[in-house]
């Protein structure tokens, strides 16, 4: 009974699979937000990763003043691990008088066609510095 009153209502005949459609529309579109939400968290944790890689091997170079650049950089590939992962050709050691320098750069590849498009291509490039001051006994 109900159903007949509902389909002999004037204009329900074209309004069938409306929800259906509008279901299908913002399910796409929140599907692709949060997959750019999730490719944004992947650079995130990658920026930190490199972060903590570069403070590492300054920082054993700053409290081992003996060790060698091999060393250093074996401390920080060491230190990468889990999704991100630095190789030695990513690490530059810098040893001044003072101080250690340890420069990383590693390239993050982005998995959202979106997120590519605003970042300018399917990389970006994580670069960061960390300086320690070499304690002298």
């Amino acid at each position: 009974m109900i159903q007949r009153l509902l389909l002999s209502q004037p204009g329900t005949e074209d309004q069938r699979g409306q929800s259906l459609v509008e279901l299908a529309v913002v399910g796409l579109v929140l599907s692709l937000i949060l997959a750019g939400v999730l490719d944004l968290g992947r650079a995130y944790f990658a920026y930190i990763a490199v972060t903590d890689a570069a403070a590492e091997g300054a920082n054993y170079g700053a409290v081992f003043p003996a060790a060698d650049q091999d060393e250093i950089k074996d401390r920080v590939v060491g230190a990468s691990g889990g999704l991100v992962s630095i190789d030695r050709d990513m690490v530059v050691v810098d040893r001044g008088a003072e101080a250690i320098t340890v420069t990383v750069t590693y390239s993050h590849t982005l998995l959202t066609p979106f997120i590519q498009a605003i970042g300018g291509g399917d990389t970006i490039p994580l670069r960061q510095r960390a300086v320690h001051r070499i304690l002298i006994e």
